[in-house]
């Protein structure tokens, strides 16, 4: 399977070895894992990684913690030996075994079972809204971006009226951009023109499930991590398909088999557009991921044409 995000060449050390100790892992040789894994270190039985935004490792870990899932498992946060979730930067979770997989209708459907039990947790039911994001929040004014920086905007951007007031910061208006980035916001600029009223309330959901879910095997699916965003429940079921469809050689049904979901090709525009700002904002994107993206483009030109509208 495909990685839809660029690999991360720069901060790839071990945790040091007090950090080890706080989190009760001292003993092993650390082994780097993949991106499924946040590209973290297994030593023992944890995974430690780099809290890049300490607010949102805080805030996941916490939910995890206290998740019920259904039909799924969620890896469970570790605490240090003075019960913080976080120290030195770093953040411990329980490692288990499994590996990522193309099984993108099974992702989608652990994405719903997620959501669902983040709803439980926060105790949303009914038709009840948020009256406002309950997430922490990325400061997109904040100087200089990090990669962090770049997904928040990319994803702000996919729902804004004036997406490129959005991402302006994170492009480089002194420097002629490159021709894969200018196709990326050429591509991005009549996707955004498809777009329509959403009307499915915004939830707590994952925003990268195929980066986040392993299998083992026939049993359940298994998330690693939640990177919060706050958007209908089936954000993450159209970005699964966006990516499957893009790099995953997932089949063309795929994106029919969820169109059910109320809004689905609402955020699957969003989704498509997403990824096509994430590619123009980061430095390390692959030239080649714009191949897929340019057939997500058609994909929901195609729909749109059609009118395969959910509501």
């Amino acid at each position: 399977m495909t990685s839809a995000e660029p690999t991360p060449l720069h901060d790839m050390a071990p945790p040091p070895d007090p950090i080890l100790m706080g989190f009760r892992a001292d003993r092993g040789t650390p082994e780097l894992l993949g991106r499924e894994w946040g590209y973290g270190w297994k030593v023992q039985s944890a995974v430690l990684r780099r809290a890049h935004h300490a607010d949102t490792a805080i805030w996941s870990a916490k939910m995890r913690h206290k998740l019920k899932p259904s039909g799924i498992g969620v890896v469970r946060p570790l605490s240090s030996s003075d019960g913080r979730y976080i120290l030195g930067g770093w953040h411990a979770d329980t490692w288990v075994q499994g590996h990522p997989a193309p099984r993108f209708d099974e992702i989608a459907a652990a994405s719903l079972l997620l959501s669902e039990s983040i709803d439980q947790a926060m105790g949303v039911g009914g038709n009840d809204r948020f009256s406002e994001n309950p997430l922490p929040q990325i400061d997109l004014d904040e100087r200089p971006w990090t990669t962090q920086h770049l997904f928040a905007a990319a994803d702000q951007a996919a729902f804004s009226e004036d997406p490129s007031q959005v991402i302006a910061p994170g492009l480089d208006v002194s420097a002629v951009a490159s021709s894969t980035v200018a196709q990326a916001l050429e591509l991005a600029s009549s996707v955004a023109a498809l777009r329509d009223e959403v009307q499915a309330p915004n939830r707590v959901v994952s925003s990268d499930m195929v980066g986040t879910t392993v299998f083992d095997g026939s049993s359940p699916a298994v998330v690693t991590e939640i990177p919060p965003v706050f958007h209908p429940h089936a954000w993450p079921v159209a970005l699964t398909v966006v990516d499957g469809m893009a790099w995953g050689n997932a089949d063309d049904g795929l994106a029919a088999r969820w169109s059910h979901l109320p809004d689905f090709d609402e955020m699957m525009v969003r989704a498509v557009l997403y990824r096509l700002f994430v590619h123009a904002l980061h430095p390390d994107a692959k030239e080649s991921s714009l191949v897929g993206l340019g057939r997500m483009v058609e994909v929901v030109r195609a729909r749109r044409g059609s009118g395969a509208r959910t509501s």
